[in-house]
This record gives structure tokens, sequence and C-alpha cells, in this order.
């Protein structure tokens, strides 16, 4: 099961705030965990997608040995969106298997297919107020042919925004970001596209969409590479590599960990040889957010050596990076809002009284002062669980970290979190692209 987006809520009346190793008073409160009964099963819940965070709701995937299905939290229970014993619209079967998540402005969208003969059907879904529909299916007519035989040949990765389910959709050759919106699919970006500046066509792309605005990172066949916004009729360069990085004597090469975008704001990930940070791209100014000679916030005096994925929502930034205080390099989640950068929750913190040993951060996740994520801990156990981020001028407590807790355990965490994240990030692309991870990945 290929899980890469989602969004869920609170299952725990009661919060708790982090131990040691933070230097962020955060509460947070578990969502879900591989100990969580999965409904309808007499097993509970064994793998997790990335949750999706919106108004105080988070819609997720679920997966057991004998189950899997799509679920919502919105703070009185567990709801079932759709499983193995749900119908799927426009077909007499039952649904057989779940992909993408994604939840906004009370609709879950998610893509699924059904294996039953002889029905074996594959689209995206919307669940609003209880009710499933239909976005698209291999029987919808795909925008642009004028024969109505004409239709979908695959789809996947949808986002729900402003109304509307943006998702990845081709016919043939013909491929791009397609939008449905009150019952009507259009072509927003059509992807047969010379790379800007360069002489190959685009060839992969991981797309982002916020505020009624996209961007995406992409690659073409010749080293080109870089983020673009999708304008009316064109694209609008954020970053490619033949940009200088902002104070380095740099340029960028390398954009694998994609890009976010909410509004006229787009932020990304990006290196250079020597150079790596996180990025933000307003009108026509680029700007460093963080990078690796800025100090990072936390209760040593740690180093970035690193930085993954990114989530924002307005002009604030959630993201992913690793520090070393000298001795180890940890990875944890930072946040950055007005202007204000600090530390959420590292490795070797604990929570809900285990001992972290890495995080999964999804484009979904931030939501005001809520932030989002999967914990991984030892024993290969994980859970999703909410922070509520306390105002900016809230005082900051100094509490030194926990060590790391057996060292072959930490090495066999990272290992197998580099398959699941590597994989992970290939699920987002379009068309699976390398990853280049800066760090050795978490599970």
């Amino acid at each position: 099961m290929d899980w890469r987006s989602g969004a869920v809520r609170l299952l725990l009346s009661a919060s708790f705030s982090i131990l040691p190793g933070t230097a962020l008073a955060v509460e947070f409160r578990k969502v879900v965990d591989t100990q969580t009964p999965m409904p309808g099963t007499a097993g509970s819940f064994e793998s997790l997608s990335l949750p999706a965070l919106d108004a105080g709701r988070v819609a997720f995937g679920g997966w057991s040995p004998a189950a899997e299905g799509v679920f919502l939290e919105t703070g009185s229970g567990l709801q079932v969106v759709a499983d193995l014993t749900t119908g799927a619209p426009g077909t007499t079967s039952t649904f057989s298997a779940f992909h993408d998540v994604s939840h906004a402005d009370g609709t879950v969208a998610f893509h699924a297919m059904t294996w039953e003969a002889p029905e074996s059907q594959e689209g995206i879904f919307v669940s609003a107020g209880g009710v499933l529909g239909v976005v698209v299916d291999e029987a919808t007519h795909f925008p642009g042919h004028p024969s109505p035989s004409e239709t979908y040949y695959d789809f996947h990765s949808p986002v729900t925004d402003a109304g509307a389910v943006y998702f990845y959709g081709r016919r043939a050759t013909d491929e791009g970001i397609h939008r449905s919106q009150d019952g009507t699919i259009a072509i927003v970006f059509a992807a047969d596209v010379q790379m800007p500046g360069g002489v190959s066509n685009l060839s992969s792309f991981r797309f982002a969409v916020g505020g009624g605005a996209i961007a995406f990172a992409g690659n073409g066949m010749w080293d080109e590479e870089g983020v673009y916004r999708v304008l009316p009729g064109s694209l609008q360069v954020v970053a490619d590599w033949m940009t200088p990085v902002p104070d380095q004597a740099d340029v960028f090469t390398d954009f694998s960990w994609g890009a976010a975008v909410d509004s006229d704001r787009v932020v990304f990930t990006g290196g250079g040889s020597s150079s790596h940070g996180i990025y933000a791209h307003e009108g026509n100014s680029l700007s460093t957010l963080v990078d690796l000679d800025t100090p990072a916030p936390g209760p040593q005096n740690e180093t970035f050596e690193g930085f993954g994925f990114v989530s924002v929502d307005g002009d604030e930034t959630a993201f992913e990076a690793w520090a070393s205080d000298g001795t180890q390099v940890r990875q944890a989640l930072y946040v950055e809002r007005d202007g204000v950068r600090r530390r959420v929750i590292g490795a070797s913190d604990l929570l809900d009284g285990k001992v972290v040993t890495s995080f999964l951060l999804g484009p979904e996740a931030l939501d005001g002062n809520e932030l989002a994520f999967i914990a991984n801990f030892e024993g290969l156990d994980q859970g999703i669980y909410v922070a509520t981020l306390p105002p900016v001028s809230a005082p900051v407590p100094s509490l030194p970290p926990m060590p790391l807790v057996g060292l072959a355990g930490a090495i066999l965490a990272l290992g197998y979190g580099a398959l699941q994240r590597s994989a992970d990030s290939i699920a987002r692309s379009t068309r699976a692209a390398p990853i280049q991870d800066p760090m050795p990945r978490a599970r």
C-alpha cells in the first residue's frame, strides 16, 4: 500500500508536553498509533500515512495485515471514510486498496481501486459530509480529446484546495496537473513543455497546491531542474540550475525535496555544490530562510547539517532538518513563525513516554499554530501526533537532550527509515525520480 498524504486529529482527551530535548514549550496530542484498534477489525493499525491537518481535523490512511482504509478524526472519535467493506461509487464492488489521501475544507480526497471482476476500477474519490463521490476514474473523458472514448489512463496525488481537487492525470503521452471543480475537470498545466532556459522537455515533476496556487519541482533530461510556479499560460522560474544561491558563491544543483506553496509564497529545500538550505520566493524575491550557516535553535549549541521536507501555511514554515552537537547528528522538526525559528521536537526526545527515533513530515502538516507529523519510536512503533505551538512571545525553556538509547537500535532505525522515507519521497513524484537525501533518513 502506497501512502503519501493524509490528515487526522486527536484521539486522546488529555494532552502532554514534550520532555527533555526540546527548546519550545509545545503540547502534543496523540491521534493514533500502532496500538490503536483499527475500526471494524480485531487488530490494531500497523502502518500510517502522512497526516494532513486542516481546521483541527486530521485524515490519514491506515493499514493492518487484514484491513486498510481512510480515516478521519474530528475530535469526537475516529471515523471511517472508506475501507475494504465500503462500496466503490460507480461500481457494485467494494474497495480493494487505498493510496494518496488529502483533506481540506471538510472534504477528504483519496486515490483507491477495486480489483473485483468484472468491475476492476481505479479512481480518485471524495467524501464530503459522509457522502462518497467520484472525481475521476478510468471511464472519465480526458479533457481536450474530441472522442468520448479517450479516457484517463493514470491518475494519482489528489490535493484538496479552495473547493477543488487537483490531481496528476495522464492519457497516453498527455499528462499534467488537472483540477476538478463543480463537476468539471480542466487541465491547469500540461507537462509537455520545454524546461525554461533548457533544451529538453520536462520529464518528471512533484507538485504542490495551496491558496489556489500551484508549484512544482521538476527535471529535464540533461541535468536541468528547478522549482516553478504555474501561471496562466506560462511558468515562473522560482529557482533553477542557473540561479545563484542567496548569500552564497554557488548555484543551485538539487531540488529533489520538492516544494510547498501557499498563494504567492513558494518554499523549497535546495542545494548547490557547497550549500544546502530552505529558501522562500515571494513576488520576484528569493531569500534564505535557513541554511548550513544558520545556528540551529535548541538545547545545545548545534549546527545544521541538512534539510528535508517542508510544509507552509501563509508566512509560517515547518521543516525537517538534521543538526549536530559535535558528537552526533539528530533529526528534528522546526517551525519559523513571525521571523522566529524554534525547534519543536527532536530524535532522542521523550514523547508519550517513549523515545523518538525519527519523524515524517507531510505537505499538509502545518495549519495555524498546529503541526501534525508521524513520530517513529524505538521498537519500530509509530504514531500520528498534533503539536500545538505556543505564541512566538512565549518563553523558551532550556532543557538537556536525552542520549540516544542503544547505538545498534539507532543504526537499525536509520537504515530502515532510509528505505521507507525514500519510497515515500518517490511516491510523491508524478513519475519515479531519484531522491538524493543529504542525511540518513528516519523510518
